[in-house]
């Protein structure tokens, strides 16, 4: 849900007097204009706000009983909102549901709005944010290649899995036979490869899919591959295989003819089962847990409890920081790791993540995080597309929300280290976000083989380069680089895992409120702002008193005041044989008027507006009132509170520090004063 577009058709005519319908408290109720163009579903109020949804975020959309004498739709998304809407006119009503239902279904990738999308914003170029190393560089990071692993091209071409990279981490003189004779055991042809070196102690996290063992196979090759990654480490001669599925659930795979190793064949291995359960027990969690929360009607404590444990959705939270808190734990002592689940582009990269998360602080980092990302989801062949139904399908059993669970896992792992997570909450939302919205290339396809030959890098944005514009947003006020801690060890006990009510419950306007984080963040924006600002006027300082120290002959000609100062400091600069150090100075106040010095100081806000207080945007034109719950942004120039749309612009401040000067954003109005004063310059 946003405003992201710079343009959108119109494919209809609009529908008037549509109400934006609360079922709890009727003060809610929104009347306003309803906009179905060719992207997004907007809803216009007479008040003057906005919303707007993407056809893609749409899970379903359903006719409801008559309501106050109105026809009803109810939107469910896939991004946690249920909206209700009123239309008073049955025939419009109709004509709104079955546009709807047509629209939030694309038939294929191609049709979806990242092949469309035009950012509003004129400095995100497509290019930003697409790179072909990012999880290479991440290897190499960790000092890889080195003397044990190596890199393989096995894959080159996606010849033998479809849904690995086509450059693996292998361990070094592992012959090619042996490499195929594995991957022909392991089902996908997802074969064990390097995820994570801990340069500590040189034990690995490997990941891989299940063998096709059944009762009794075995393969000579997948066995030698376990003995080399098992070598590699000196510090054990042990190596963990860790199976995240239930271990029936595994036992009923051998059925099947797959199933899980047998440890009478694996020298030196030691097999742990955790029972994370599957897609579809997932899916189904998250469905009941929905339904609990938002849920309106006025139920007891005990059945809301009761309707919460029943769901499950906690419980599975917890068993994937259990599995990725004993993989980091082991890695840490010195023991090698190789994970897998069914098929290994699930559970895997979820604990597998997670564990690095736990071992690793450059992955707190917001660039750490992002490449990740790339490598064990996207690099590794998550199905997102099919998980996110981004293209529709009568055959809902693929969807589930993985990485959902995954972005709650890590928001339960910041809940407990707040200072140790270089990005915020906002951080993880806005992902999810575009986890469905499909503006962005970044999350689209099976895997990274079907991303490159749609060429998505070419044809659609990335979503890290969008987020590399917001930063300032995303920040977590908390986090000091200089004081993280390397390992992590989370408290697990049931009572440490709580519901991520900001995400699942974020558009029920009834429970939203001012949070603490938003406050916090614009009190570290105002004070990284005054600290820009005094380094700018300690700057102009230091050139006064350097003038001060020139020669006396030179002293005596910097008589008078005001312009006359500036025109014998002029003078002085360019003929003068004094010092280097007074000549410079006189030259940089010659380079700044004293109107120029006057226009800069007045370019930073001392005071900011509180934002708790704001009830409206800033900006005369757009005076639109702020929804419970929606994020308010300061213009770093004036210190008013504005929407959005209405600070989308950022600038340099001339009032900050030349050398660490960022851009920062700016309101409309003061983006404007800021250009005129470029073209004055």
């Amino acid at each position: 849900m946003g405003k992201n577009f710079k343009l959108c058709i119109e494919l209809g005519p609009e529908v008037e007097n549509v109400v934006w319908y609360d079922q709890c408290i009727a003060e809610n109720n929104r009347t306003g204009t309803l906009y179905l163009t060719n992207t997004h579903l907007i809803f216009a109020s007479k008040v003057g706000k906005e919303l707007w949804v993407t056809y893609c975020q749409i899970a379903n959309v359903q006719l409801a009983p008559y309501v106050n004498g109105s026809y009803c739709i109810v939107i469910v998304g896939k991004t946690f909102f249920s909206l209700t809407l009123l239309v008073q006119n049955q025939s419009d009503c109709l004509n709104v549901f079955d546009s709807l239902v047509a629209l939030s279904r694309p038939s294929s990738i191609e049709e979806l709005p990242a092949f469309s999308y035009v950012p509003r914003s004129k400095d995100l170029k497509r290019e930003d944010g697409w790179s072909d190393n990012c999880g290479y560089d991440d290897y190499a990071r960790l000092g890889l290649p080195n003397e044990k692993w190596t890199i393989s091209e096995l894959n080159k071409n996606f010849e033998y899995c479809e849904g690995y990279p086509e450059r693996i981490f292998v361990p070094r003189h592992v012959p090619a036979p042996v490499l195929i004779g594995s991957l022909k055991f392991r089902s996908r042809g997802r074969l064990p490869v390097l995820s994570y070196l801990y340069s500590k102690n040189e034990a690995v996290i490997c990941r891989c899919s299940q063998p096709l063992a059944g009762f009794s196979a075995r393969c000579i090759e997948d066995e030698s591959l376990m003995r080399h990654i098992a070598k590699t480490n000196p510090q054990s001669k042990t190596l963990f295989i860790v199976d995240t599925r239930p271990k029936i659930n595994a036992m009923v795979n051998k059925a099947t003819g797959k199933g899980f190793e047998d440890e009478r064949n694996y020298n030196n291995v030691r097999y742990h089962f955790f029972a994370i359960e599957n897609i579809h027990a997932v899916r189904t969690s998250l469905q009941k847990m929905l339904d609990v929360i938002w849920s309106k009607k006025n139920v007891s404590m005990s059945s809301f409890l009761t309707g919460m444990v029943n769901s499950g959705w906690l419980k599975h939270i917890r068993s994937i920081l259990e599995t990725a808190s004993f993989i980091s734990e082991a890695v840490s002592s010195g023991t090698s790791v190789v994970v897998h689940c069914s098929d290994g582009w699930d559970r895997t990269p979820q604990t597998v993540s997670l564990a690095c998360i736990l071992l690793d602080p450059y992955y707190r980092t917001i660039k750490g995080f992002q490449t990740l990302i790339e490598k064990e989801w996207l690099m590794y062949g998550h199905k997102f597309s099919d998980r996110c139904a981004h293209v529709y399908s009568a055959d809902s059993k693929e969807i589930a929300p993985i990485f959902t669970q995954f972005l709650d896992a890590v928001w339960q792992l910041m809940e407990q280290f707040p200072t140790e997570f270089e990005f915020n909450e906002r951080y993880l939302m806005t992902l999810q976000d575009h986890l469905y919205s499909c503006q962005f290339g970044t999350f689209l396809c099976n895997s990274h083989k079907e991303r490159l030959e749609l060429k998505l890098c070419t044809k659609t944005y990335s979503l890290w380069g969008y987020l590399a514009q917001r930063e300032e947003d995303l920040k977590n006020p908390l986090y000091n680089s200089d004081r993280v801690s390397q390992l992590l060890k989370p408290d697990l006990r049931p009572q440490q895992i709580t519901l991520w009510r900001s995400m699942y419950n974020r558009y029920d306007i009834s429970c939203r409120e001012e949070t603490l984080l938003n406050t916090v963040i614009a009190f570290k924006q105002q004070i990284d702002s005054l600290s820009l600002h005094i380094d700018f006027l300690n700057q102009i300082i230091e050139k006064f008193v350097k003038v001060d120290q020139t020669p006396t002959s030179e002293q005596s000609k910097l008589q008078g005041n005001g312009n006359e100062l500036i025109s014998t400091l002029t003078d002085s600069a360019i003929g003068s044989s004094g010092s280097d150090t007074a000549s410079n100075s006189q030259k940089d106040l010659q380079n700044s008027s004293p109107v120029d010095e006057l226009s800069r100081r007045g370019t930073v806000a001392i005071r900011w507006a509180v934002a708790s207080e704001a009830s409206k945007c800033s900006n005369v034109q757009c005076n639109t009132s702020f929804w419970p719950g929606e994020y308010k942004h300061h213009c770093w120039c004036c210190g008013l509170v504005f929407c959005s749309n209405c600070t989308s612009s950022k600038a340099i401040l001339p009032g900050h520090e030349f050398n660490a000067a960022r851009r920062v954003p700016v309101c409309q109005r003061c983006n404007s004063r800021l250009l005129a004063l470029q073209k004055i310059a």
